[in-house]
């Protein structure tokens, strides 16, 4: 089944040490999420401070988008409508 980009968010200001785990336990409150892509340096395999987060409908993450208060690990985050 081929997901819509239209359900995908790209979260910013990603700390080095936030996994996939505390991204979707957050989004996961908005409905099923599909995957998590972490984005790593390829030459030192840090933490490039953004991801993608991809629920199994829109409309979950048209839920999150229309919610402003997102604070994971004690830290606002920025996010968008991903591409």
């Amino acid at each position: 089944m081929r997901i819509p980009e239209s359900a995908r968010l790209s979260v910013g200001g990603v700390s080095p040490d936030m996994g996939d785990t505390e991204l979707r336990d957050h989004f996961g409150r908005y409905g099923d999420v599909a995957d998590i892509w972490l984005r790593r340096d390829r030459l030192t395999g840090l933490p490039r401070r953004f991801a993608f987060v991809q629920f199994m409908h829109p409309a979950n993450a048209a839920l999150a988008l229309a919610d402003h208060n997102h604070v994971v690990n004690g830290q606002k985050r920025p996010f968008r409508r991903g591409a």
